[in-house]
């Protein structure tokens, strides 16, 4: 009679054996890991540089609107500031002086406004705050019309020169301060960036 033969760890019932572990699957998994990492890491570096890049041409973009729009309110400051003194000028040796209607038609002290009439199709004179515009803009309407009545004879001379002197008054005392105010404002933002802007840039 034959004694069985010993059951070995393998042969016990109920275990089945542990799988070999295969070298090739093992750097196939690895292969896709490192290939999905590359991918992610691009996918990551390319959205990090185009915010970056947005980033800086938005900034960009803002300080070329800021130094256009100082050299707009430093231009629209000087032809203001040399009509204002031209009508300081006509008002003081001509209106409040009481001479003929003829002879204020000869002295008429025709205002410069090529500044103000290019603003129009300027882009960056939206950029420009709007009390600064309306001012501009009711000081010639009714600048020039006060001129305009008194060399009609609808106005005399010397109610004229008081009506012209209110509103010398409020561009020189009030209008003019504030728009040199905010063209200094803007050039010290700009310096933040290095950005140095010199009215004598174009004459060098």
């Amino acid at each position: 009679m034959k004694t069985p033969a010993p059951q070995t760890k393998s042969d016990k019932p109920g275990k089945k054996p542990l799988p070999k572990l295969d070298n090739k699957d093992l750097s196939k998994s690895g292969f896709w890991l490192s290939h999905l990492l590359t991918i992610l890491a691009t996918v990551i570096g390319v959205y990090l540089a185009a915010q970056a890049g947005l980033s800086q041409a938005l900034i960009f973009d803002t300080l070329q609107t800021k130094q256009n729009n100082y050299y707009l309110r430093s231009s629209l400051y000087a032809e203001l500031a040399d009509n204002t003194a031209l009508l300081n000028a006509y008002n003081h040796d001509v209106l409040k002086k009481g001479v003929s209607v003829d002879t204020i038609k000869l002295r008429n002290p025709r205002l410069s406004s090529y500044v103000w009439e290019s603003m129009k199709f300027s882009p960056t004179t939206l950029e420009t705050p709007t009390y600064f515009l309306t001012q501009t803009r009711r000081f010639y309407a009714d600048v020039n019309e006060i001129i305009h009545k008194v060399e009609q004879g609808q106005y005399g001379s010397q109610h004229a020169s008081s009506l012209l002197q209110q509103h010398l008054d409020t561009m020189n005392n009030e209008v003019l301060p504030k728009l040199q105010a905010s063209a200094t404002a803007l050039t010290v933002e700009l310096q933040k960036y290095d950005v140095v802007v010199d009215l004598q840039d174009e004459v060098k």
